[in-house]
């Protein structure tokens, strides 16, 4: 009989536990039909982490106009060229690393501003 009570009492610490970690995410007082409040957990839809995917994003930007400064450009035009002719794994690196609008921004502002950088650091 003791065992009976042991996992009866595990069982009313398990809903307990459940019922707080519910009610952490917030409530939500609600009067029934018999005038008892009680107290039900807010639901919580699952967020995107949408300041860490703009800093990825960012971030790859980046790296893309650093790669596309530190090449040439006619040897990054034929390398992604042949990324294109690759397997589709290249396929989809070449069409990622592929010039666009803010990253050619992106080097031509780090190019125009490189012989100003020079002479400070000299």
């Amino acid at each position: 009989m003791l065992s009976g009570d042991a996992s009866f009492s595990e069982r009313v610490l398990r809903i307990q536990q459940q019922r707080s970690t519910r009610l952490r995410n917030g409530y939500v007082h609600e009067m029934r039909a018999d005038g008892l409040i009680v107290a039900r957990p807010r639901r919580v839809a699952p967020r995107l982490p949408w300041r860490g995917i703009l800093l990825l994003a960012g971030g790859f930007v980046v790296f893309k106009a650093l790669v596309m400064f530190s090449v040439d450009p006619l040897d990054y035009d034929s390398r992604m060229a042949a990324l294109e002719a690759g397997t589709r794994a290249e396929q989809a690196a070449g069409f990622l690393m592929q010039k666009d609008m803010v990253t050619s921004w992106i080097v031509d502002a780090a190019k125009a501003e490189l012989p100003r950088l020079q002479a400070a650091l000299k």
